[in-house]
């Protein structure tokens, strides 16, 4: 169903896609507009019991994507530098295909507490309270992972 890595010689391990996957700061979303053209959008992200978290509000492009069509990709780079010299690149990526479901209830306000934990530890405290006065407000994806593969570039 999904194509493995072409060049096996730059396939990552699973320690270093973990690493990626619970220390980057972002991902690229990518979606299925109605009119069949893919539509992508860049997105902070937790990694979180096996499944990607996506903060979101509660409409727009990609929510309107999502209740047509669920099937999703996301990508992740990491580690990024362009090398001229070679005019080439180094980078660690990580692709992912899966499918995006809405989440409420306890698993919304678990991913919530998730994205405090990850981009604003500091901060718990009332990012708890602000939680608590938004979540209604807000939209949680949950991304099913159903293909990963890890990639190196050493330029």
């Amino acid at each position: 169903m999904f194509r493995e890595l072409r060049r096996k010689d730059k396939k990552l391990d699973d320690s270093a896609v973990l690493d990626i996957l619970n220390n980057s700061d972002y991902g690229v979303l990518g979606t299925i507009s109605e009119n069949d053209y893919p539509y992508t959008v860049p997105m902070n992200y937790v990694f979180l019991n096996g499944n990607i978290y996506l903060h979101s509000a509660k409409s727009g492009h990609k929510i309107d994507n999502l209740k047509n069509n669920k099937k999703i990709s996301f990508t992740i780079v990491s580690e990024s530098k362009i090398i001229p010299k070679k005019f080439s690149a180094t980078y660690k990526s990580v692709s992912i295909m899966g499918k995006a479901y809405f989440i409420d209830n306890d698993e919304k306000k678990k991913a919530l507490i998730a994205f405090i934990d990850k981009y604003s530890p500091a901060y718990k405290k009332s990012g708890i309270k602000y939680i608590d006065r938004t979540l209604d407000k807000v939209e949680i994806i949950k991304i099913e992972i159903e293909y990963l593969k890890g990639k190196n570039s050493d330029g």
